[in-house]
């Protein structure tokens, strides 16, 4: 039951407008679409504890090729590193990108958000 009789109407919302934030990835998480497909999440949070989290599918041949190619330039531009490793199963990459990227010593990055701000 949703009973609206005693609910107030939202006075402001928390959003990213379009512009460049200090950010960490706060969560790294395997989930499901509702239609059943799966994605690993990333979870990117602001300094002002406003955060979005970045889906990335993968259960088509093609949807692969760019989660992959998404994933490898996170890793290189976070860690400056190139990502070499072979994972045999998407919960291995969910470990190993939790283990890598939510911890302190992981740090923060700018990150541009971009989208259209016309609907102030």
């Amino acid at each position: 039951m949703f009973n609206f009789k005693e609910t107030e109407a939202a006075k402001s919302l928390s959003f990213l407008t379009p512009g460049v934030y200090t950010m960490k990835i706060s969560d790294v998480k395997l989930d499901k679409y509702p239609k059943g497909q799966p994605y690993l999440g990333l979870t990117f949070t602001t300094e002002d504890d406003l955060s979005f989290t970045e889906k990335m599918g993968f259960s088509s041949e093609k949807a692969r090729e760019v989660f992959m190619s998404r994933l490898q330039y996170l890793h290189e531009a976070w860690t400056n590193k190139k990502l070499d490793k072979v994972f045999k199963s998407a919960e291995e990459i969910e470990s190993y990108f939790k283990k890598c990227f939510v911890n302190p010593k992981a740090g923060t990055r700018n990150i541009v958000v971009g989208g259209d701000d016309n609907g102030k």
